[in-house]
């Protein structure tokens, strides 16, 4: 199993105290709460207004006759059979759009994505990826090849850098 140096830990938000896996679900907890709290940054920043969010409110089970193990004939499930998407943004119209924090994209992450799309096609998804790999070495285009299934998926990409660096200030209070 890889280690991607993921800091965990229980965080206070809006009186509320979450337990997130990574900085990244922390931080873009906070960017939806400043955005519930002050509609005009949350139409610039995700264009539309959000009146709640939810961290990982449901897991999404994934169907699938395919998933038992055939070379034994055993009844052990194998493979990934479900998915808790990070974040559900709800909007004014009570329509809702689930928010995924990358840090990095690894094959699993892929095939749950993959999942998602194949099960629950009607759900609008959009990934949040801290820096998307802008150079121009072989290293670079291998990472950001990662990424470039999601917009034929219907997903969206949005880089969480800039709107951090932008936000700076104003993470600091929400907290």
């Amino acid at each position: 199993m890889r280690d991607y140096k993921n800091i965990s830990g229980h965080f206070s938000i809006g009186g509320t105290v979450y337990t997130f896996k990574s900085m990244l679900e922390y931080h873009w907890a906070c960017v939806l709460q400043l955005c519930k709290r002050y509609p005009q940054l949350s139409v610039a920043i995700l264009d539309h207004e959000i009146t709640s969010w939810e961290y990982q409110p449901e897991a999404l089970p994934f169907d699938d006759v395919d998933r038992y193990d055939t070379k034994d004939q055993s009844p052990r499930l194998r493979g990934i059979l479900q998915c808790r998407l990070d974040f559900k943004v709800t909007r004014p119209d009570d329509t809702f759009v689930y928010h995924e924090t990358k840090g990095w994209m690894a094959g699993p992450d892929q095939t749950k994505l993959r999942q998602v799309h194949k099960y629950y096609p009607d759900r609008q998804v959009l990934i949040i990826i801290e820096g998307m790999p802008k150079g121009r070495t072989t290293k670079s285009a291998a990472a950001r090849r990662r990424y470039d299934f999601l917009p034929k998926l219907g997903y969206g990409i949005l880089d969480a850098r800039p709107i951090f660096k932008s936000l700076a200030g104003w993470l600091e209070r929400i907290r």
